[in-house]
C-alpha cells in the first residue's frame, strides 16, 4: 500500500543483505522519462501496467539477487503476483490504514500530487477500498509483516522464521 515504507525498508533490507535495491516505480519513471502521473494522464493505466510488468520481468532477469520495491498495484496485474512468488520471496508490509493515511498526509501534495483536494476521511476511505481490492493478492506473499512502525530488523526476523 502507498505509505507502507516499501522503498525505505527495501533499501535498508538490500543493504543488510548485500543486494542491489530497485524501486519499480522509479525504474518506470526512468524508462519513460516522465512521471507516473504523466504516464497515467497521457498514455493511460493499461500502458503503465504493461510497462510495470515488462520492467518487473527485466529487472528480475538482470538482477537475480536484489530487493525490489513494487508499487502497491503491481501484484494485481498481468499475473505479476504469480511471477513474483515463483521468482523470489514476497514480503507484504501490512500497515494499518490510519497510519498509512497519516503518512501520506504528512508527505503532502508536493510528493503525492494525487492527494490534492482529498480530505483526510476521503483518503482513509480510498485506502480502505484499495486494500479491499488488493488484499487477496497481498495475502499470497510468503511473509506478512504487520505493524504501525515496521523496522528492517522486524522484516529480517520474519524472513529467518519463514
Amino acid at each position: 500500500m502507498p505509505g507502507a515504507g516499501k522503498s525505505t525498508i527495501g533499501q535498508q533490507l538490500a543493504h543488510k543483505l548485500g543486494y542491489s535495491f530497485f524501486d519499480l516505480d522509479q525504474e518506470i519513471i526512468a524508462a519513460n522519462a516522465t512521471s507516473i502521473t504523466d504516464i497515467f494522464s497521457h498514455k493511460g493505466e493499461d500502458y503503465f501496467r504493461q510497462s510495470e510488468a515488462d520492467l518487473l520481468r527485466k529487472l528480475t532477469g538482470d538482477h537475480p539477487t536484489m530487493v525490489l520495491a513494487t508499487g502497491g498495484g503491481a501484484p494485481c496485474f498481468h499475473q505479476n503476483e504469480k511471477f513474483m512468488l515463483a521468482k523470489g520471496r514476497c514480503i507484504f508490509l501490512d500497515v494499518p490504514i490510519k497510519v498509512l493515511a497519516q503518512r501520506l498526509l504528512d508527505e503532502g501534495q508536493a510528493i503525492r500530487p494525487l492527494l490534492k483536494d482529498v480530505s483526510p476521511q476521503q483518503l482513509v476511505n480510498n485506502l480502505e477500498q484499495t486494500l479491499k481490492i488488493r488484499n487477496p493478492y497481498f495475502r499470497q506473499a510468503h511473509i506478512v509483516v504487520k505493524g504501525a512502525d515496521i523496522s528492517v530488523q522486524q522484516v529480517l526476523r520474519e524472513m529467518s522464521a519463514d
